[in-house]
């Protein structure tokens, strides 16, 4: 959990006897209270690990990952922390709002795996006006190839001028699906935000700005 090796390798490690606690060699059987214990490896001390949450109002034309081979900017460098963080629930390249920044592999897990069925919404707007008809495909399911999408939820149409915007609530998570939901319903997609994952939401924050949460904090959520 601290990057320094994987299990096995850590066993190997210290049977190797290069790991001490406090001074003493470490054996497999040993057990560290990492608030007060110090272990070293070959003289090095390791620090406890820790898990660390973000979420971040994702800005346009972020990329959602960790690094970008076409140096775009990414979501980690709006983040000032010094641990490798993992994105849950990546938003495309021109889609804002809410990113969540984690290395709690549980937490993940628990958001992500297609059993949780964790509800993210999103304020769409597509062009024109939508129908009666466009709206209830959306809400029992539309084929995006393949694949019937989960029943949706509709609120807060609102039409002005040449646009409609309506949050829409999903509990799954297929590559682009909304844009895939708005082709397959006859909707013209034009811009989208991500307003909250679970009971998450962007509180208040402005694009490209994030904020720091305990484990307690942020588990109140989900």
């Amino acid at each position: 959990m601290c990057g320094v090796a994987s299990r096995r390798k850590a066993e190997s490690i210290i049977e190797s006897n290069k790991v001490s606690i406090n001074g003493k060699i470490a054996k497999l059987t040993d057990k560290v209270d990492d608030e007060i214990d110090v272990v070293t490896i070959k003289g090095k001390v390791i620090k406890p690990f820790t898990h660390e949450y973000y979420i971040l109002n994702k800005p346009k034309n972020v990329v959602s990952t960790t690094s970008d081979d076409k140096n775009r900017p990414t979501v980690v460098d709006y983040v000032k922390s010094k641990v490798k963080l993992n994105v849950v629930g990546r938003l495309d390249f021109d889609t804002t709002g809410l990113v969540l920044l984690t290395n709690d592999g549980d937490l993940i897990y628990k958001i992500t795996h297609p059993k949780s069925h964790v509800a993210k919404t999103y304020l769409l707007t597509v062009s024109g006006t939508v129908t009666a008809d466009q709206v209830n495909r959306l809400k029992q399911g539309v084929n995006i190839g393949g694949y019937k999408t989960q029943k949706a939820k509709i609120e807060n149409i609102q039409t002005i001028e040449d646009k409609t915007t309506f949050e829409i609530t999903i509990f799954e998570g297929k590559n682009q699906q909304i844009k895939r939901m708005c082709e397959a319903a006859g909707l013209h997609f034009l811009y989208l935000e991500r307003l909250a994952i679970g009971d998450l939401t962007l509180q208040g924050l402005k694009s490209g700005h994030s904020k720091q949460f305990t484990k307690e904090e942020i588990y109140k959520f989900f």
